[in-house]
């Protein structure tokens, strides 16, 4: 699963992986601005890691798109991290 993420229309590049589990497009709003990140939750090999990809400043009048892409991704991620567990395991459940 790929996706382009363009500001304005102009394309920051592909994020994505093969075995997305879950995929977020946000945006974090601070008193001095804000920022549009991406990032996926994977699976390799058995295991599931967090990905980000990027994160980006943008204005109150920027205009934010995604959009499927067949190929990619064109960005590296900026970090990757192994989550506790693996992919074979069931939700969580509330106590």
């Amino acid at each position: 699963m790929y996706y382009e993420i363009l500001v304005n229309g102009t394309s920051l590049g592909v994020v994505g992986h093969d075995n997305v589990r879950n995929m977020h497009l946000s945006v974090l709003v601070m008193p001095e601005g804000q920022d549009v990140f991406a990032s996926a939750v994977c699976e390799e090999d058995g295991s599931l890691f967090h990905y980000s990809w990027l994160q980006y400043s943008i204005g109150d009048h920027d205009k934010v798109e995604i959009r499927r892409a067949e190929v990619g991704p064109s960005i590296a991620p900026q970090n990757k991290y192994r989550m506790k567990g693996d992919a074979n395991e069931g939700g969580s459940s509330a106590a």
